[in-house]
Order: structure tokens, then sequence, then C-alpha cells
């Protein structure tokens, strides 16, 4: 895989200028920029976690948005039921919620323009195919969202729609 080539070509470069370091650190860097660092894609998403966790709590919990309505919820801290099903499905609930199924299909366009725009990258063995993360994201955003506060669906659903506006812009 791409971390034991990685892995491998710095062990070589290692014993190969054990006695200078400076050689050894020169080539180190020239390895990361030929594969890219390792961190270099976890580093954005780690750094917004506290925001992510500070949102899926302030939504909820925020007493100016409870009993406050919009379009067809009820109450912007609980979620919004747009369709009560007769059973409930696990780890999704009994209810369809409207602002949910919106963000999920606004995440489903803003992944396939963002997907368009890139170069077609190469299969790697023992890699999940990024066409089927694109096609089942959104799909799991259903069933994360459904229960949550709608203010908190219907942020990431306006988040979408404003960038892939920006986007066709």
């Amino acid at each position: 895989t791409l971390f034991r080539s990685i892995q491998k070509r710095q062990a070589e470069i290692k014993s190969r200028y054990a006695d200078n370091l400076q050689k050894q650190q020169e080539e180190l860097g020239k390895v990361m920029k030929e594969f890219g660092s390792p961190l270099a894609g976890c580093l954005p998403a780690l750094l917004q976690m506290p925001i992510l966790y500070a949102m899926f709590r302030f939504f909820p919990s925020n007493i100016d948005m409870r009993g406050q309505s919009f379009l067809w919820a009820d109450d912007l801290g609980a979620y919004d039921s747009v369709l009560d099903l007769p059973f409930s499905i696990p780890f999704y609930g009994a209810h369809v919620s409207g602002f949910t199924f919106l963000m999920a299909v606004s995440t489903f366009f803003y992944m396939r323009l963002t997907m368009a725009n890139q170069p077609a990258q190469p299969q790697q063995p023992g890699m999940p195919n990024m066409k089927v993360i694109q096609q089942m994201f959104p799909f799991m955003m259903l069933f994360f969202f459904n229960k949550f506060a709608s203010g908190l669906s219907l942020y990431y659903f306006a988040a979408n729609v404003v960038s892939l506006g920006q986007m066709l812009v």
C-alpha cells in the first residue's frame, strides 16, 4: 500500500544517509513532496472537530431556538417530521425529517460537483472507491441527522446551497 511504500523509502533513506543528517532530511523532504504529507488530509478535519461538536450541542440546547418555527418545522431545537412512518427503522426512527432530506440531497449534488472538478484518481488496492463513497455519504447523512435538531440540518442545507452557488458561478 501507499503507507508501506512511504515507510520503506524512508527506511532506505535513513540507512543510506545515516551519517549525514542534513542530506537525510533533504531526501525525506523530497519523498514527502512526491507522496504528500500523510497528515495533510486529516489536519483540516481535525481543526473542524471542536466547531462541529459545538454545533451539535448548540442547536438542541439553545433556548432561543426552542419553539421557533421555520417553514414546516415547528421547533428548530427538535427534529422536523414531514412524514410519520407506521414502523420504526433501526438507527433512523419512525419519521422522515424534511430539512435532513434536503440536506442529504444538497450534499449529494455538492459532492458530485466537487468530484467532477477533480482529476480522476487511480484506484489503489485496499482503498475504497471514491465514487461509492460519494453515493453512500448523503444516504448515511440521512441516518445521522434524522433525529437531530432541524436547525442543524437547515444550517448544513443552507451552507450546501451557498457552496453550490459559489461553485456554479
